[in-house]
């Protein structure tokens, strides 16, 4: 998906936004992945005919520990001719910048078995006959060391 001004042009491929600045002298080229964006800040264009887009980045207002990358939230401004394509753009950004935050993490490891606890679980599987007398002994030594 891309989005265009006369002085930027925004794509977004699902895994990364990149903005490219053309310029006489230099062109600039952010590449943000979602993962580093954790909001996305819309304005529609008032009454001076702009409109903006800012990218808030994972831990840029924390004051924690730094990440690399721009010191600043990147934006762009575009005019009320382009608002269709940049609200799209937004949308679909923000609908990215949501699936990550609400991606399943992995459950928080279970509580390690104490001993005591796995040999009750030991005897219990010898008391059963799931166990031979011999495997209990040696999964019991084996604990033991």
């Amino acid at each position: 998906m891309d989005a265009n001004s006369r002085n930027v042009h925004v794509g977004f491929d699902g895994e990364q936004v990149t903005i490219q600045r053309p310029g006489l002298l230099s062109r600039r080229v952010e590449r943000l992945p979602v993962a580093r964006i954790g909001a996305v800040r819309w304005k529609a264009p008032g009454w001076t005919g702009f409109g903006s887009i800012r990218f808030v980045l994972v831990g840029a207002d924390s004051g924690g520990v730094d990440i690399p990358g721009p010191r600043t939230d990147p934006s762009v401004t575009f005019g009320k001719e382009q608002r269709a394509e940049f609200e799209a753009l937004c949308r679909a950004v923000e609908t990215a910048v949501g699936q990550r935050t609400r991606a399943p993490r992995t459950p928080p490891a279970a509580p390690p078995i104490s001993l005591a606890d796995e040999l009750e679980r030991l005897a219990g599987l010898m008391k059963r006959g799931l166990l031979t007398r011999p495997e209990f002994e040696r999964a019991k030594r084996k604990l033991l060391r």
